[in-house]
């Protein structure tokens, strides 16, 4: 065998093949979060700055640990720590490249600053410094220069603690002509995506450290994907743990959750689980959290099909850092594939979930029953052998219907009968359908349409005399009484006629 040699990577090469790894702005500043979390930070914040004029520039700052020069130097390196090696259990890390592969698929100069035992070190990794030297270049800051980097202030009311700053975004100005609008814009969708993903973090859920992270000074609120704490929130359906040979002690934790009926969210309840700008289908399937914080959500791996029926579906899936290896965890931790052994006890429980949100579904739809005399119900429903066919038509002994039909010639109760029959033989059933898979909310149930539903059974009620009303009334809170009001329209009828 020829004598080896030591082949070393070109640096502006390396560097701009790391930056085409496929980070977007949200998982690149989620990436330097987790380094803040790691060094036992609580409070987090993001901040834009560069004034008129001035180029712009980003700024993470922590009050974590801090790192001296040494340790500073050791974490500018690529790859400064072994992917295979144990970790901590709150540890977010995991290739020991995510702050320098994260903020250089950002911008084209990445600065450091920490600061620990009273002392302040920095360190720059410059594109263009590379490839001016060819060489994997770092320039260390001491701390005169330190002060002088743009935003170095946020540190001051800190004992300790980090700031990355990223500037010279290229490719924000090679796709935009305001970069500072840009920004400010990436900043706005970033306050979702980090109140997602750290949701567990920002309230402190069950043992893990509270951590404030805001942007611009202004705190980010958790989104739970499952509401689970919240009034009218997800309902939790199974949990299992799921032991991995070789792992005693680090078992995977899967739990289910089946959201209420999107009839049933208030706007409130909808913004807290995230769905801005996204719907419930998209965001049904499974949920995985790595030591609390969420890495990969929505999908089924191929374990059910994305369905309408699913849609309200939600499955948690917990891993520790110490199975990284074994879900295939991508360089981002945005991506996790689960092993043979989690996919299999998955593909038993993922069945039950998507049943119970299909009985949600379908059971919204199915509160009313075929009329009588004295149903207050001014339609009625049927279904036919076996639940292959149903029907939607008139209540004909609706009280109303009969009361107009009393007034009426023969000959006009006839036309009124023919048009009834033409509304019931052509319902719209592929539009209702459709519109009802949908995430809106239910437009009989919408505050707005129940107003105009009362002055309309206001403006019957005020046709009738004193004596028929109070026969209508009775009958109508008898109907009521015995179930309770499950529709807009019973519940417009108890208000008008219960008390009367």
């Amino acid at each position: 065998m020829s004598e080896p040699i030591i082949l070393t990577p070109n640096a502006p090469t390396m560097l701009n093949s790391l930056r085409a790894l496929g980070y977007s702005f949200n998982t690149a500043v989620a990436d330097i979060v987790d380094n803040s979390i790691a060094a036992g930070a609580d409070r987090v914040d993001v901040s834009l700055g560069g004034g008129d004029g001035e180029s712009p520039f980003l700024a993470i700052s922590d009050n974590g640990r801090g790192m001296d020069a040494e340790e500073l130097r050791e974490a500018m390196r690529y790859a400064c720590r072994d992917c295979e090696s144990e970790r901590d259990g709150d540890d977010l890390g995991r290739f020991g490249l995510g702050m320098k592969t994260a903020s250089l698929s950002q911008c084209r100069r990445l600065a450091v600053i920490s600061k620990k035992n009273g002392r302040t070190s920095g360190a720059v990794w410059d594109i263009d410094r590379i490839a001016e030297t060819n060489d994997w270049t770092l320039d260390l800051l001491d701390e005169t220069e330190c002060a002088r980097e743009r935003g170095s202030i946020l540190l001051e009311d800190f004992e300790s603690g980090t700031l990355v700053l990223w500037s010279n975004f290229d490719r924000l100005e090679d796709r935009e002509r305001d970069v500072h609008l840009a920004l400010a814009e990436k900043t706005d969708e970033l306050r979702e995506h980090l109140g997602l993903v750290y949701h567990r973090y920002i309230t402190g859920e069950r043992g893990l450290k509270k951590v404030e992270i805001t942007i611009g000074d202004v705190p980010v609120p958790p989104k739970d994907p499952f509401a689970e704490t919240a009034s009218g929130g997800a309902e939790r359906l199974h949990e299992a743990r799921i032991a991995i040979e070789g792992y005693p002690n680090d078992p995977v934790v899967v739990t289910g959750f089946t959201l209420p009926h999107q009839n049933r969210m208030t706007g409130e309840l909808r913004d807290k689980i995230g769905l801005k700008g996204r719907t419930l289908g998209q965001d049904q399937g499974f949920y995985i959290y790595r030591n609390g914080r969420l890495i990969d959500w929505g999908g089924w791996y191929r374990l059910a099909r994305r369905a309408q029926l699913a849609k309200l579906s939600r499955v948690r899936i917990d891993i520790p850092n110490a199975l990284d290896h074994l879900w295939e965890l991508d360089i981002k931790k945005s991506k996790a594939t689960p092993p043979r052994v989690v996919r299999e006890r998955l593909g038993e429980i993922v069945g039950l979930l998507q049943q119970s949100s299909e009985r949600i579904i379908r059971g919204r739809g199915a509160t009313i029953t075929r009329g009588s005399p004295e149903t207050a119900e001014p339609w009625t429903t049927s279904v036919g052998a076996e639940n292959r066919t149903y029907a939607v038509e008139i209540n004909r002994e609706h009280l109303f219907l009969q009361m107009l039909r009393a007034e009426l010639s023969t000959e006009q109760k006839k036309m009124l009968d023919a048009y009834l029959g033409i509304l019931e033989r052509s319902y719209p059933v592929c539009f209702v359908n459709r519109r009802y898979a949908e995430d809106g909310v239910d437009a009989n149930t919408t505050e707005a349409n129940l107003a105009r539903l009362k002055k309309e059974v206001e403006r019957l009620e005020a046709c009738l005399d004193d004596e028929d009303r109070r026969m209508l009334a009775a009958r109508l809170a008898d109907s009521i009484g015995r179930r309770r009001p499950t529709t807009g329209y019973e519940r417009v009828v108890n208000e008008l006629f219960e008390k009367k």
